[in-house]
């Protein structure tokens, strides 16, 4: 069983992780939600708590997550996906020079990283002007849905700094879905790396899409997870291709809580 704090594995049956001492809890595999190992029923969402299933774990030394421990091929996990892009990047490519460009895309990445991980996430790729985030693997937190749209919320505004720094007016769209995917090292004997595939990624994927520039659209499993602090509008539901039916779509408006220790504030703005 995976201590939610430090990322030890421990043996079944502990109560106790034996690496950090912290009290061991059960991950809901619905909401995310940390329950108590002997929870019958989810605290968070009120679903049946699925037996934990103990997997052996090892440490990939070639991993781009260094030095996190990383599960056995083909373990099933509970994350939240966040996509970030910039907007029209197609249209700021023909217009500037490549060296600009260039610089433009690595500040960016540079910023949405560190907020990805300054929230407990980890950094699973890029794709042309795009950063994937993993949040659950392969370390999770009881709260990984609402750290993932913090994170949004704060890559929003590190695009405030990056505008006035290049003197280009830069904003992106943000899509986040949550579910269950297959956490593994992917790739052949030339190339490997730690990633996850699954239904939520692709639906991840189709979010970053449908937003507008600066928004950010969260499935209802997200909203589900959050929603009682933020506000939120309901989009309707969306098709997504290879899902069988279509799926309900939030927009994050903003955070109400107040345990957070970052102010409330609109996304859009």
């Amino acid at each position: 069983m995976q201590c939610q704090k430090c990322g030890h594995k421990n043996r079944k049956g502990r109560r106790y992780c034996a690496s950090c001492g912290s009290e061991l809890a059960v991950i809901c595999a619905e909401c995310g939600f940390a329950n108590d190992l002997d929870d019958q029923f989810c605290g968070g969402c009120g679903m049946q708590v699925s037996p934990q299933v103990d997997n052996d774990s090892s440490l990939n030394q070639d991993s781009p997550l260094n030095e996190q421990t990383v599960p056995v091929p083909g373990e099933l996990r509970q994350v939240t996906i966040l996509f970030a892009d910039i907007v029209e990047f197609t249209r700021l490519c023909s217009e500037r020079e490549p060296e600009e460009i260039h610089h433009i895309l690595g500040r960016f990445f540079e910023l949405a990283d560190g907020n990805l991980q300054s929230f407990g996430g980890s950094v699973d790729k890029h794709i042309g002007d795009a950063v994937m985030g993993v949040f659950g693997a392969p370390v999770a937190h009881g709260n990984d849905p609402e750290r993932a749209v913090r994170a949004a919320v704060d890559i929003h505004e590190s695009m405030k700094d990056l505008s006035s720094e290049t003197g280009i007016d830069l904003r992106v769209h943000i899509g986040i879905a949550s579910g269950q995917v297959v956490a593994s090292g992917l790739g052949s004997k030339a190339h490997q790396e730690y990633t996850v595939t699954g239904d939520s990624v692709n639906l991840a994927a189709r979010l970053v899409e449908l937003a507008n520039e600066n928004e950010t659209l969260i499935s209802d499993s997200v909203h589900f997870a959050i929603h009682k602090f933020v506000d939120a509008e309901e989009v309707g539901d969306v098709t997504v291709k290879g899902l069988s039916s279509p799926v309900k779509v939030w927009r994050l408006i903003s955070f109400t809580d107040t345990h957070s220790k970052r102010k409330s504030r609109d996304v859009h703005k």
